[in-house]
């Protein structure tokens, strides 16, 4: 009896096992990539407050720096498509520090950065939600304060 258990265990750990997700090894992320996990977190909160609430495609993050780098702040950033997502990587590089501009490219930084504007979203939201009642002169309890995901 106890072999039997012991084989049915055996079956289910190689099903569980093989059935496990694994990344493969062009989605390894690197060390030295790891190592500014925290730094591209806060640039990423800061980027979406003072410049865009959606991350840019990883395409455009692909793109090269414009050299002159584009006029930002002028009406032409959006006359095309294309001069909007040479602006946009132009704000990027020009807010992050020189030396994560060679993470740009890479997956991991489009995936951080999506995730920590997301939270950067949520947390000011939720800090309006808190001072609603402030702002538009009526009782607190007027703003749902308890949601949490």
């Amino acid at each position: 009896m106890l072999k039997n258990n012991n084989h049915t265990l055996g079956k289910k750990n190689k099903t569980l096992s093989a059935n496990q997700w694994q990344l493969s090894s062009s989605t390894q992320i690197p060390d030295e990539l790891k190592a500014f996990d925290a730094e591209l977190a806060t640039f990423s909160h800061k980027y979406g407050i003072i410049a865009e609430m959606f991350p840019p495609t990883h395409r455009i993050l692909k793109l090269p720096v414009p050299n002159p780098p584009s006029a930002i702040l002028s009406g032409s950033h959006y006359a095309t498509k294309s001069a909007e997502e040479l602006c946009l990587i132009t704000e990027l590089y020009s807010l992050l520090p020189d030396h994560l501009h060679h993470f740009v490219p890479t997956t991991h930084f489009q995936s951080l950065l999506g995730h920590h504007l997301q939270g950067g979203r949520s947390s000011e939201i939720g800090k309006l939600r808190v001072m609603a009642g402030h702002i538009f002169d009526l009782d607190s309890s007027y703003f749902d304060t308890g949601f949490t995901k």
